[in-house]
């Protein structure tokens, strides 16, 4: 848990090692010594597992998402894998009302909102490489009554990108200096994934909004181990990530033996959650059960 007091201290190094054409002359940056947060030592140097098999043959992954556990939609997850070199990701949630069983309409939801993030990344061991270099982005959301839509690709030290808001007729252009540990929304599960599983490793991030394309500074997701899930049974026991902002808990990433997300928690404001289930039909069913991790 913890609060604004908390902080994460910590140095920082540049390896002399660096990835070909991606890390160049900067080397493996990681975190060295003694890593403190909230009073208690973390691990220093972080290095990256990816799963790449939960990347293969096209697999798209279906959630349910609740807000206090309620269910007002799906979620589905593409991912695609160009050998051990580069993934590329697709992220569509959408939100739906359920509606009434007397409803006129022989529909049982309707259609609120819908939110797509694309990424390609070069996902990397942070030791000789960066952790996860983020090539490209596209972003489109219709959730605020109006069309909205970004995009962004990596030149060098920059993403170059264009915003279109609204009914705007020319997208105004950004060119921003991104670090290597950079990183837009849809892709911190995966990366939480490649954490070890451990407790109390720790990974410094630049959180990308894809309203801004900007790099926000101060984010961090920290392993916690084996941890009971809330309102399930002692034994029931999954991994646990946390992303975290100023020493505030914002979402916890829920992960198997094998690595594979089966649960998100959002904790702001309103609790929400994701569920990984086994199929389209039942990401968009509206009388399942209250979320029960699928094993």
């Amino acid at each position: 848990g913890g609060g604004y007091r908390c902080r994460l201290r910590g140095r920082g190094y540049r390896g002399a090692r660096g990835g070909v054409g991606r890390f160049g002359r900067w080397g493996g940056v990681g975190l060295r010594g003694g890593v403190y947060f909230c009073g208690r030592r973390l691990r220093g140097t972080v290095t990256l597992t990816w799963n790449l098999d939960h990347f293969a043959d096209s697999q798209t992954h279906w959630f349910r998402l609740y807000e206090n556990q309620d269910y007002v939609g799906y979620q589905s997850v593409k991912t695609t894998s160009f050998g051990n070199d580069r993934v590329a990701v697709e992220i569509t949630s959408t939100r739906v009302e359920v509606l009434p069983p007397d409803a006129p309409d022989t529909a049982k939801t309707k259609t609120l909102s819908t939110t797509t993030e694309s990424l390609s990344f070069h996902p990397g061991d942070y030791t000789t490489s960066p952790p996860l270099n983020l090539t490209s982005l596209a972003f489109t959301d219709n959730s605020r009554g109006a069309e909205f839509s970004s995009s962004a690709q990596r030149l060098g030290g920059k993403l170059q990108g264009f915003i279109t808001a609204e009914k705007d007729d020319v997208p105004s252009a950004r060119s921003v200096a991104a670090p290597l540990t950079t990183i837009s929304p849809a892709g911190i599960p995966l990366l939480a994934a490649a954490l070890p599983l451990e407790k109390n490793h720790v990974l410094p991030l630049h959180l990308l909004s894809p309203w801004d394309l900007l790099p926000h500074p101060g984010y961090v997701l920290i392993s916690r181990g084996k941890q009971k899930i809330e309102d399930r049974p002692a034994a029931e026991q999954l991994f646990r990530v946390d992303l975290m902002h100023a020493g505030i808990i914002l979402e916890s990433y829920w992960l198997s033996e094998n690595r594979q997300l089966l649960r998100t928690e959002l904790l702001s404001g309103s609790k929400r959650e994701a569920l990984h289930v086994g199929s389209q039909t039942d990401a968009q069913a509206t009388s399942l059960p209250t979320p029960t991790p699928k094993k």
